[in-house]
């Protein structure tokens, strides 16, 4: 609105760090690119700028006030952005980049940059997604079984291991696993699956013992009682 000098923002530029991707499921945003046209609005109506409205919030008011709000949510989610490409530059999974970026003070402090709707994590996430997609690099996670299968194999493979320890704690033996017949097919129709459930889940963190990501990778033997038999 030029006769008023009032900068109509859209929903890249709020009183709140925003979602670059809702929760209910849509095409990711590009954070790079709101920082890129907030940058732009900035350079095209910042010298023309004394009040900034947002389209769902209150308006800002003053000159300084305008543009410090402009600039603060463009460096926002350009931080966000790049921090997460950096850090996936460097090896690191979606969720550990998650748990890894923090705002810098200058921009976590401030008031219109909180994480009321959106959260740092959740857009560090969307980032990686937009550019290197629903995969974590971790083969584990590749062809993973289904949710409900998978968990219940690995409930049985980890109450295997507690009985096992809790019966002979110190004892090398080999340690035999059953499972049903059905499970047994399916786990020797799609074995590479089966293995993924063990080398990919802290039950092979049960003790120096219990080394199933050796002990899987050293299978002896399906046997016709349906027992997966690992040597340990």
């Amino acid at each position: 609105m030029p006769k008023y000098k009032a900068f109509c923002s859209a929903e890249n530029e709020t009183h709140t760090l925003h979602n670059v991707l809702t929760p209910r499921g849509a095409k990711v945003r590009d954070a790079k690119a709101w920082a890129y046209f907030l940058d732009e609005a900035i350079d095209l109506f910042g010298d023309k700028t004394e009040v900034v409205f947002p389209s769902h919030h209150w308006p800002i008011f003053g000159h300084e006030r305008s543009i410090k709000f402009l600039e603060d949510q463009r460096d926002l989610y350009k931080y966000i952005h790049d921090q997460t490409v950096h850090l996936a530059n460097k090896g690191f999974n979606m969720d550990e980049i998650a748990e890894t970026i923090k705002l810098p003070d200058e921009l976590g402090k401030q008031w219109y940059n909180q994480g009321v709707y959106g959260t740092v994590q959740h857009n560090s996430k969307t980032v990686y997604q937009f550019y290197l997609g629903w995969w974590d690099g971790n083969p584990a996670n590749y062809n993973k079984l289904p949710e409900v299968e998978a968990k219940n194999l690995l409930v049985t493979l980890k109450n295997g291991v507690l009985h096992y320890k809790e019966n002979k704690p110190d004892v090398l033996a080999d340690f035999t696993l059953t499972i049903s017949k059905q499970k047994f097919i399916e786990g020797l129709a799609d074995r590479a699956r089966f293995r993924e459930i063990v080398l990919g889940n802290d039950v092979k963190r049960e003790g120096n013992i219990f080394k199933l990501r050796e002990l899987f990778e050293n299978v002896e033997k399906f046997d016709p009682n349906w027992n997966i038999v690992l040597p340990l």
